[in-house]
Order: structure tokens, then C-alpha cells, then sequence
């Protein structure tokens, strides 16, 4: 938590257990400095020598000089080296004095930090517990009755009562600070005394350590006191664990200076003014934590989106602890429902969201910037080709909903329950539940709820306790979402797919049953679900309308594969099936959703498949259900058919439509009797009209005549209500419109009308002049229709006779109905007489057409691969100069590929064609700019394969030169100099290309390369990036010239570039090995590279040896002086990945096995099931020591957990066990751990 904007961020648990009384501060020089303005330890220094009078160049001035480097840079010669000096220059009597009197504090001395640091040492007792190593008296001036205690008499953690006051642990001066009369910690023999030989200030620290969370106030990590306390604790092994230090700087130098010593820092920037303001700060919430949390609640009241990021994280702390988790709860004024959302970071870091959906005036909710915590990490930006992509939570964010080590006091952390789990919860949790319980009557609180699929099982009681009896008198729309939401969670969890399985392997060995249909149909019965809306932001005002920001559906869950049900069950599962109908147009009645049903008809001699979408879906599986039965036992289904007319709505309307076209299923009079009698509205209504026509039109000839004559005159009278609210001519044309597309429909199916159709269609069209027939092709269609391609025909039939003169443009021809293929004479007729095209496109050019580049697209495109003669080609280079360039930009991709097929020609003839296209792209190229979007993390080897100006780079790389030639021209270096002077991203494309082919230019063209090319490594902008990713690409071992030339800026570089540009790595690698007397990348570089690099760059290096290893073998011969003189030792590379890595690699060599693991064992630790020890060699090919090597490794390696072991170990163990090699206690432990059961 931040006290202030810039101030430190105090760990939760620090500030816990402060207000527990169980942290201890140690206050150092930087105290008395602060605001008193004593000196530092190396100022108290320099005043004594003065003081005393120290000889000029005498050691101790020397020590002190060499402290004060003039160039500003850190020193770290130890200042109790200069004291140790001055003992031996004087009497150290006299140098204890000038000590004394060098720290006389002025009169009107500030002593605010040290009031501060006394308020916060203060136990849950009261009573003042510090520590501090100044010898001044500052703490107790500020209160004369503090006790004060020196190192003859130290106080006893282990004794509460006697346990307070001011402890200087390495000593004080007298009252009158005219001298010291104690013992002191001052020369390196007083700080070897205390913590190394005798040890008496380390055994009583460690004692303090094993009580009490220590924080270190006005110290840097180098002081004399931090650096002998810790390196005695390093010497006797103890861990450091529970110590926190307060560091100037940024957070990297604090982690820099103080994680490798064990202690957790606490950085606050480059202003002292930070730590002293937080300091202060604390120490006011310390003096009355209640009333503090009092105050906090009470700014909260307007919600998170009115506070800052550093009041939101103070409530985030709160919420962190379950005495800070119940203020919340009981505080006043309450905490509005919002805050929910600043507990929850999956809602902290949603995308900015517009305040009303579908209107973009309304503006936008920023979501992060409103609702974030000010130890967020900020979001990653918003990739511009995938704008709706949500924005991915950081594994670090702080979630309250989450169990924290607190809450597991005394609880296995997979005991401990969670808002989503049934075990129990732990009070803060519980705590938190309540909090969204005594919220209910909010939206914001409903909303968040929303984003749930399950609860605890006691919240969901809790809340439904609540709505049963504190929201049993609200009138408005909240209870009946909560009711949703709580029916929702009471579901239990369904796996349709799974359960399918498992229900099939009981039908196999029980047979069907009626349990076993219930439960199979079950799988597929609907829930009315509630989702928050999309594209809206969350609800802010605790009354906003729930309807605005979610939205209620039904959900119908199905497995992928049907059951195959016994012919004899079938008339048990249709009922089944039947209610399950009932019950979810029940449901979507219920909730007011709109019912949409897509044909239950398939096309002639086809079968719908299972893909439908929402109520369709269950309705097509019931009409299977139905053909099987009816194929089955006909009265059975027609007796399921019967028991329908006792349902009204639209699915059984759908089905009885459906049925009736099914002579099994109906008999002829039931089906004429749905025909004619139902509604208008039912019979044009667009719901049903795919499945009626079709039903009417299979059982057209088995009607009467009078049923027939009944629907004929429907179709040519009936009034459509569906253009009631049109205008009187509107709704004319309209209705003849659909009466012709119904007529036109039937004639096509050959249905044969008691009246002269062609009379009929006459006066409809006369009503309706604009129909064509080809409308009715979208009359009785799927409303979600098949996925189909479009063709295409280059045909040039139709404009073969046409002079070129006037061949273009090319009237385009009418697209009928639903024709799927696009027409493109030009493209075959470009083909087939490329000379007339030629002459189309100079005639179109000539005549101002102006989609001529339409043209030449095709043309380009069509003739790519297509034999042209030389004079043809030279025309069009020709014509191709008289192109604006605006017109090249819009055909330049085919352009450039028509180019690259005849670039060889070109070059050979040396006519300048190449150069003119060139030139011509490069002019476009200027004009416009390239499309592809600013992003982070751009695919650059991506973009360059694919852009024009990359494209055109590639072109002429793939030009072949003359045989004998192996220079580059200069008219290429002319080109490609052209090319990256281009604007923006287009260079980069060009780069790309040029940089992938660095080898070859920097041996012919150096001081080209030099000029232009090179200098793009040492930048840190997307030129720098797009360098480096096509180097990478090289695939070529770099020029060792080239190597020594670029490394600097390579080490920089490598790692950050991701997988991408792993290569790098290699050539490095390459560096190191090289045979050259001057090794061009050092053995330290290389071991710096693997430190700073992460563990896939660490693989990388891995994997590299060896392969080249395993092709050459003077790599082979590399391998153990890699791993002797370059493998870092270092604790940050000992993780489970790297001990995976380094065994993986070892079983790579069997004969060099054993000495590889003789020297990275003891870097070995633990790994777990995510990693992979599979061995690279057969156990048989190690001989007795390499097994012996391999058993010790996995003894080091194995969890203790069975369960947590990689897949494949105990394959491993027993084929060590089937060597016979190396037989004993060890093999016998893995052998038995290999045999317990793995869950």
C-alpha cells in the first residue's frame, strides 16, 4: 500500500504485522540525517579525522579520499576501516570522544523522524520497541522517559514486560555527549568483535529475527552494520527471511542491491521526501489504526471512479486482511457496490467501454484508468488488427477474491476454500461475501455477480436468504436477475460430452434404462442463463437498470454426438424430448426473447446437421428423434403427433407444419386441416415459410381438390398482415412481390395450380413491374444458409469479337439471384491474346478510362505466369512509365509479381525495364504510405514477406546473376539505396530484406553497408527492431569482421527480440567458439549473456551446442569447457526449468554424461510435473558411473510428492532398474517412490 503518490509501496504484510506489534525497526545514520541533519557515517568520518587532527596522507585521510571518488562514482571502501585507522594513529579513547562531540546535536534539533519512527515502533501494548545503531541520543531527547538500553545490557525479545525502549546495539554516547563511556561498534575490530568472532550482536539480532519482521530505516545496502549482520548470518547458514530494507531509487538498483542478501526492498525514489512523508503517514495511521480505516472508509463513499489509484489501493488493503476486510463491511457511511470492481482485476483491466451501447456519442469508460490500483501493472496496449481481443490480467495483479497467505493461517493451502469452491472459507473471504451479500440491492453488485458460473455454496445461501427477506419488497427489476443468477449457480455442472461418454459406457455394460434415457436427454435440457451485455461499460449508479448493462438467454447444452436409442425406448425418449420443448419455449417466453427458429426441412436427399443455433437446435434433434420412431413403429408416432394439439406456440406450430408434410407422421385430412385452417399471419409469416412450402409441396398430390382450391386462393388473396404499416402502393407491391415468389417457388417444384398461373404471375408482375424470377431462388431458404465459395469464370467468350479499341471498359454483366461466381472475361482474355490486352489497356489508357488500373490488375495477375514475348513485355514496361503513381498503388502487388517472374530476362537484356518498374513502385511508394498499423511486438518477418516494398526487395534478391558473377552489381545497391530512403514502415520492409542478407552485402559492399545499414543495430526504435529480426534471419553464421563489429550492440540486444530472433544467441555462441587466437565474444560475455538472459534464451544456448555438437566435433570437444568455464552458478539460473534443461542436455553425450553432471548436480533443485526430464539417450547407453551420475541427479531432482513427478520418470527409474549398473540404496528409494500410486 502507498501512503502517497510517489511514495513507497509498503507490502500488506508488513503493515499487518506492525499493527500486530510484530515488526521491529532498525534506524541507521539516514535517521538522524533526515531532519536532525547529524552525519552520515562517512561525513562522521571525515569530521573525527578533522577534529582529531589526522597527517595529512595519513591512511585514514588516504581511506577517506579514495571514499570520495571526483568522478562521482559509488565507492565501497568500508568506513570502519577509517575509524580502525584512527585508533592506530590515536588514543581510541579520543577518537570515541571526537565521535561523542562530532554528533552534538544543535539545541532546536528537528526531531520529527525520530517522533515518527518512535510511534511506529510501538507494540500492541503501546510501548516504543526500536532499534537503532546511532550512538546519538536524538530518541530519547524526543520523550526523556523512553528506557534506553546499550550493548552491555540488551533486552530479551523473549521477556515482553522488560522488552521496550531505545536499543543501541552498537552503542551510545554519554548524556552530555561529551565522550562514550560504553563499549562501542565502531572500528572493523569492534564490527569483527560483535559479528564474527564473539558473534554477540549477530546471536541477538538472529533472536530478534526469530520474533519479529525487521525493517531497516537510513541504511544503504553497503553500511558497515547490513553488511557484517548479513555476512555472519551467510557464515552460519542462517536464512535471511521476514527483512525488509526502505532504499533511494528506482525499484531495479533496490532489487539489485538487497535481494541477493535476502532482504525484501523497499524503494521510494529519488526523493528522501518520499520515505519520510509515507513514514509519517504510517505513523499517523499507527497512533489510531481504527480511526484511520474510520477516515479511509468514509473517502471512499463516492465510489472508486472519484478516488485516485492510491486511495483505491489503501481500500485494496483493507480488503487484504479480514480485520480491514470487516471495517469495510460495517463501516460509515457503507462502501457503494463498485468497489467490487477494484477487488476483481478481471474487471479492473477491461478494455475502455463505451457509458450507453450502440451510441458512441455517450463516450467511453475507462476501466483501468477508474478502476485500477496503483501497484497495477498498465495494461498492454490495444493491438489495432485485433481491436476486440480482451486485454490479458498480469499473473501478479492482485485479486481479494483469491485466498492470500494470511487467509491460510493455519490451513493447507488446498484445504482452504474460495468464493468458488464448497470448502470452507476463510474469515476475510467469508467477510468479502458478506460485503457482496448486504450489497444485493445494487446493479453494480449484480453485475459483478454476473461474470460468476458458480459460487460458494454458502454465499449463494447467504444471498438468497437476503433477496428472500430484505428484497422481498423491491419493486423493480433486480430480484427477478438475482433469481436467475441463483437458479443459474444451483445447476449443477454439466460436460455434455463428458457425460455422453460416460453414460455410453454404462449403456454397454447395463443396458438402457429409464434412468439412463432421463439422464441422456437431461444433458441436453435448456437453462436461462444472465451474462453481463457487451459493449457497454459496468453500472456505476447503484440504481441503474439491470436490463441496460445484462441480458438474459437461454442456453442449450448439447453433446457433439447423439445417442443411439433403442427403437423400443423410442416413444419414452420423444415424450421426454417433447417436455423439454415445452419447457424451453417456456423459457424464452420468460424472459421476453425474441424466437427465432431456423428450418427444420433439409434440402431433398440431405439430413440437417447438428450445427443450429439456440431453440432450432433441440428441435431438429426432436425431429430425428420423430423419423426414427416413425421408421420404428408408425401408430407410436403418429400418437406422439396427436398429443401436440394440446400445446399453443411456435414450436409446435413449426411441428405440426413439419409433420404434415410426412404422409407416416399424418394422415392426408389431419395435414390438409393444418393447411387451410391456420392464421394468415402463420402462413405468410417469414418463421415458417422454408418448412410450409415445403410440406405443401409434398403433399400437394395427395389433397383434395377443395383443399387445393382452399390454398390456391390463400396464396392469391390471403391479406399479408406483415405490411399492415406500409403505405397503401408500398404494401400492393410488396404483397405482389411475396405472392409472386411463392407462385414462381411452387411452378419451379412442379406443382400444378387448378388456375392459368402465367395469367396470374401477369397481373402480379403488372402490380409489382421490378420482381424477376430469380427472386423466388431466395423464397423457402435457411435463414443461416450452407458455407459456400465462390468461383471463378475467366471466360472470355464474351468479349472475344470486340475490337481493343473498344473492349474496355467491359459492361459488367447482371448478377442473377443466387450466383455464386465472379466473372472476369479480361483475366481469360488476357491469357488467351495478351497482345490484343495489351492494346485494350494502351486504348483505355489513351481515352482517360478511368478504371483502367482495374484493368491492368487483372491483366498483371492473369499474365504473372503466362508466356510473353519480349516485345509484349517491353510495351508493357512502356506503358507502365505513363501510369500515375497513384494508379501504381493500387496494382502494385501484381505488378511487382509480374516483375519477379520475368526480372532475369530483364536484367540479362539490360534495357532498363527492371529499373523503370522500380522506379515507378518506389515513386508510389513515397505518395502513400505503408497500411500496416503501429503496434508492440510486431511480426516483422511477416509484414516484410508481404508488403510492397518488401515484395520488390525480394524481387530483385531473387534475381539470378550471371554466371561467373559473384559480386553484387551496383545497380542493385542503387536500387536497394532507394528503397530505405523510402518513408516510414516501407524502409523497414526494405531493411528487412536487406538486413536478412547481411553476409552477402557487407563482403561486397562494406561502406555501403556502413552507411546505410549498419548504424540501424544501435537503434532502440522499430528500425532497430526490424534490423535485427531480419539479421536473425540469416541463417548463416555472421562475417567474424561483421561479428567483432556488431556484438556490443548484439549482447544489448539479445533476449529482448523473443523467439524471433533466438538466432542471435547463435551467433554469439559462434563467437565464443571460434578458432581465432583473439576469441571474439570472451568467456564472461557469454556467461553474462546466459546470467541477464532468461531460461528460454538459456535453452536456446543449450540447444545449440548441442546440435553443433552432434554435427562437428570440435563442439563436441566445447562441450564440457562450456560447461566448466561459461554455465553460470549463479542462484537466479537454479530454477526447476534449468535443471530440466541441463539434464536433457547431459543425456546428450553419453560418454562426456557423468563429468557434465559432475559439475552442474549441486545447481540442480526440484522440479515438478510441468517440466520434462524426457532423456535424449536410452539408460542402457550410460555406462556404471554416467548411471550412477543419473540416479544422484534424480534423487536431487524428484519431488517428494509422487503425484508431482514428471510423466515419464518412472520409466526412467525402471529401466535403471533393469541395467543391473548400479544397484544399492539410492536406485532401491526411487525404485519404491516410482511404485506409489501417482494421485
Amino acid at each position: 500500500m502507498r501512503f502517497h503518490e510517489h511514495g513507497p509501496d509498503i507490502p500488506d504484510e508488513l503493515l499487518v504485522a506492525r499493527d500486530e506489534g510484530n515488526v521491529l525497526f532498525f534506524c541507521g545514520a539516514g535517521v538522524s540525517l533526515a531532519n536532525a541533519k547529524l552525519a552520515d557515517f562517512l561525513t562522521l568520518a571525515k569530521n573525527v579525522i578533522d577534529d582529531l587532527g589526522s597527517l595529512t596522507g595519513s591512511q585514514a585521510r588516504r581511506l577517506y579520499d579514495a571514499a570520495r571518488p571526483p568522478s562521482g562514482a559509488k565507492s565501497y571502501v568500508p568506513v570502519d576501516r577509517m575509524f580502525s585507522s584512527l585508533d592506530l594513529e590515536f588514543e581510541p579513547r579520543e577518537v570515541r570522544d571526537a565521535v561523542a562531540q562530532a554528533l552534538t546535536p544543535k539545541p532546536d534539533a528537528d526531531l520529527r523522524a525520530h517522533r515518527t519512527l518512535i510511534d511506529l515502533s510501538r507494540g500492541a501494548d503501546g510501548r516504543p520497541r526500536l532499534i537503532t545503531t546511532n550512538f546519538d541520543r536524538l530518541f530519547e531527547a524526543c520523550d526523556p522517559a523512553l528506557k534506553s538500553w546499550g550493548p552491555s545490557k540488551l533486552p530479551l525479545p523473549d521477556r515482553p514486560v522488560a522488552f521496550e525502549g531505545i536499543i543501541h546495539v552498537h552503542g551510545r554516547v554519554d548524556e552530555d555527549y561529551a565522550g562514550i563511556s560504553e563499549a562501542v561498534v565502531l572500528s572493523s575490530a569492534d564490527f569483527g568483535k560483535a559479528y564474527l568472532s564473539d558473534g554477540w550482536a549477530t546471536h541477538y539480532i538472529r533472536s530478534l529475527m526469530n520474533r519479529f519482521k525487521i525493517v531497516f530505516v537510513g541504511y544503504s545496502a553497503d553500511d558497515p552494520p547490513v553488511q557484517y549482520l548479513l555476512e555472519a548470518l551467510r557464515e552460519e547458514q542462517s536464512p535471511v527471511a521476514n527483512v525488509y530494507a526502505f532504499q533511494f531509487g528506482g525499484e531495479t538498483d533496490a532489487q539489485e542491491q538487497w535481494l541477493q542478501k535476502g532482504v525484501v526492498p523497499i524503494a521510494f525514489g529519488s526523493q528522501y521526501s518520499n520515505l519520510w512523508d509515507t513514514l509519517e503517514a504510517w505513523a499517523d495511521r499507527a497512533r489510531d489504526v481504527d480511526a484511520w480505516r474510520r477516515e479511509t472508509i468514509a473517502g471512499a463513499a463516492g465510489g472508486p471512479a472519484e478516488a485516485s489509484p492510491v486511495f483505491r489501493g489503501k481500500i485494496a488493503h483493507l480488503a487484504s486482511t479480514a480485520a480491514g476486510m470487516k471495517t469495510l463491511l460495517t463501516g460509515e457511511p457503507a462502501l457503494p457496490a463498485t468497489w467490487l470492481y477494484v477487488f476483481d482485476p478481471h474487471v479492473r483491466y477491461l478494455k475502455s467501454l463505451p457509458l450507453k451501447r450502440f451510441d458512441s456519442d455517450a463516450g467511453t469508460f475507462d476501466c483501468f484508468g477508474n478502476l485500477g490500483l496503483d501497484c497495477d501493472e498498465a495494461p498492454t496496449p490495444i493491438d489495432p488488427d485485433n481491436p476486440h481481443r480482451d486485454r490479458e490480467v498480469p499473473k501478479s495483479a492482485w485479486n481479494a477474491f483469491m485466498a492470500h497467505p494470511p487467509d491460510l493461517d493455519g490451513i493447507a493451502a488446498e484445504e482452504a476454500g474460495s468464493f468458488f469452491g464448497r470448502a470452507a472459507m476463510p474469515r476475510r473471504l467469508w467477510l468479502l461475501a458478506r460485503f457482496l451479500i448486504n450489497r444485493m440491492n445494487e446493479t453494480p453488485a449484480l453485475w459483478w455477480a454476473a461474470g460468476l458460473r458458480a459460487v460458494h455454496p454458502n454465499l449463494a445461501r447467504g444471498l438468497e436468504q437476503h433477496l428472500r427477506y430484505q428484497l422481498k419488497n423491491c419493486n423493480g427489476k433486480l430480484p427477478q436477475y438475482w433469481r436467475y443468477l441463483l437458479a443459474l449457480w444451483k445447476e449443477p455442472e454439466r460436460e455434455p460430452d463428458l457425460m455422453f461418454y460416460h453414460i455410453q459406457d454404462r449403456v454397454k455394460s447395463e443396458g438402457w434404462s429409464t434412468r439412463l434415457i432421463r439422464e441422456a436427454v437431461a444433458l441436453s435440457r435448456p437453462v436461462i442463463i444472465v451474462n453481463r451485455a457487451s459493449g457497454i461499460a459496468p453500472p456505476m449508479a447503484g440504481d441503474a437498470d439491470p436490463a441496460e448493462f445484462l441480458t438474459l438467454d437461454v442456453e442449450y447444452p448439447a453433446p457433439h454426438e447423439d445417442f443411439d436409442f433403442q427403437a423400443a425406448d423410442l416413444p419414452f425418449v420423444t415424450s421426454l424430448w417433447r417436455g423439454l420443448l415445452v419447457e424451453a419455449e417456456q423459457m424464452e417466453t420468460e424472459i421476453g426473447a425474441y424466437i427465432s427458429l431456423d428450418t427444420t426441412r433439409p434440402n431433398d436427399g440431405e439430413k440437417l446437421g447438428g450445427g443450429a443455433y439456440g431453440l432450432t437446435r433441440p428441435l431438429i434433434r426432436f425431429t430425428q428423434l420423430m423419423e426414427a420412431l416413425e421408421a420404428s413403429d408408425k401408430n407410436a408416432a403418429r400418437k406422439e403427433v396427436r398429443s401436440w394439439d394440446t400445446y399453443d406456440g411456435l414450436v409446435f406450430e413449426r411441428l405440426s407444419i413439419w409433420a404434415a408434410g410426412r404422409a407416416g407422421l399424418m394422415p392426408i385430412d389431419d395435414a390438409e386441416s393444418v393447411f387451410t385452417t391456420m392464421s394468415d399471419r402463420t402462413f405468410w409469416g417469414f418463421e415458417h415459410e422454408r418448412d410450409l412450402l415445403y410440406s405443401i409441396r409434398d403433399r400437394w398430390a395427395e389433397m383434395s381438390e377443395r383443399s387445393r382450391a382452399l390454398i390456391e386462393a390463400r396464396i392469391l388473396q390471403a391479406p399479408i398482415s406483415q405490411f399492415d404499416g406500409y403505405e397503401p402502393d408500398e404494401a400492393k407491391e410488396s404483397t405482389a412481390h411475396v405472392r409472386l415468389n411463392v407462385l414462381q417457388w411452387l411452378s419451379t417444384n412442379r406443382i400444378e395450380f387448378g388456375f392459368d398461373i402465367s395469367a396470374e404471375m401477369r397481373r402480379l408482375r403488372a402490380i409489382a413491374p421490378s420482381w424477376r424470377e430469380e427472386a423466388a431462388e431466395y423464397t423457402a431458404q435457411p435463414r443461416i444458409g450452407p458455407v459456400r465459395s465462390v468461383k471463378t469464370d475467366n471466360d472470355p467468350s464474351s468479349i472475344l469479337d470486340f475490337p481493343p479499341s473498344r473492349l474496355l471498359p467491359i459492361e459488367a454483366g447482371e448478377r442473377r439471384g443466387r450466383d455464386y461466381t465472379e466473372h472476369d472475361p479480361f483475366a481469360g482474355y488476357s491469357v488467351k491474346k495478351p497482345a490484343s490486352a495489351i492494346l485494350a489497356l494502351h486504348s483505355a489508357m489513351r481515352r482517360n478510362v478511368e478504371t483502367a488500373w482495374r484493368y491492368w490488375h487483372t491483366f498483371l495477375r492473369a499474365t504473372s505466369e503466362t508466356a510473353t514475348t519480349q516485345r509484349q513485355n517491353a510495351i508493357v514496361v512502356a506503358l507502365i512509365r505513363k501510369v500515375p503513381p497513384d494508379d501504381i498503388a493500387r496494382f502494385w502487388y501484381p505488378l511487382i509479381e509480374w516483375l519477379s517472374r520475368r526480372a532475369n530476362r530483364f536484367e540479362a537484356r539490360r534495357q532498363g525495364e527492371f529499373d523503370a518498374i522500380w522506379d515507378k513502385v518506389i515513386e508510389a511508394a513515397n505518395l502513400h504510405p505503408s497500411v500496416y498499423k503501429q503496434k508492440p511486438g510486431r511480426d516483422w518477418a511477416f509484414e516484410a514477406l508481404n508488403a510492397v516494398a518488401g515484395r520488390l526487395v525480394n524481387a530483385l534478391m531473387n534475381v539470378t546473376l550471371p554466371e561467373g558473377q559473384t559480386e553484387v552489381p551496383a545497380t542493385w545497391i542503387a536500387r536497394l539505396t532507394k528503397a530505405l530512403k523510402l518513408p516510414g514502415d516501407h524502409a523497414r520492409h526494405a531493411l528487412y530484406h536487406v538486413a536478412r542478407n547481411t553476409n552477402l552485402f557487407y563482403f561486397h559492399q562494406k561502406a555501403w553497408m556502413e552507411e546505410y545499414v549498419l548504424p540501424f543495430a544501435s537503434d532502440n526504435g522499430p528500425n532497430g527492431d526490424v534490423f535485427w529480426a531480419g539479421f536473425s534471419g540469416m541463417h548463416y553464421i555472421p562475417d567474424p569482421e561483421l561479428l567483432v563489429q556488431l556484438k556490443p550492440a548484439m549482447l544489448a540486444r539479445v533476449g529482448s527480440g523473443g523467439r524471433a530472433e533466438q538466432n542471435l544467441v547463435g551467433y554469439l555462441l559462434s563467437g565464443w567458439g571460434s578458432k581465432r587466437h583473439d576469441q571474439i565474444v570472451s568467456d564472461a560475455e557469454l556467461r553474462d549473456m546466459l546470467i541477464l538472459g532468461d531460461h528460454t534464451l538459456r535453452q536456446a544456448v543449450l540447444n545449440f551446442v548441442g546440435d553443433w555438437a552432434a554435427d562437428a566435433l570440435e563442439w563436441r570437444d566445447m562441450v564440457l569447457p562450456f560447461i566448466n568455464r561459461i554455465w553460470p552458478k549463479q542462484r537466479t539460473v537454479r530454477t526447476p526449468e534449468m535443471s530440466a534443461a541441463l539434464l536433457r542436455f547431459a543425456s546428450r553425450f553419453p560418454d562426456q554424461f557423468a563429468a557434465i553432471l559432475a559439475v552442474v548436480n549441486r545447481r540442480l533443485v526440484t522440479v515438478s510435473g510441468r517440466h520434462n526430464l524426457h532423456l535424449k539417450c536410452e539408460v542402457a547407453a550410460l555406462d556404471e558411473e554416467a548411471t550412477h551420475a543419473l540416479i544422484a541427479a534424480l534423487e536431487k531432482l524428484l519431488p517428494d510428492e509422487r503425484s508431482a513427478w514428471p510423466y515419464n520418470c518412472k520409466e526412467i527409474i525402471d529401466a535403471l532398474a533393469a541395467s543391473g549398473r548400479a544397484p544399492g540404496p539410492s536406485l532401491d528409494g526411487l525404485v519404491r517412490r516410482a511404485a506409489e500410486r501417482e494421485f
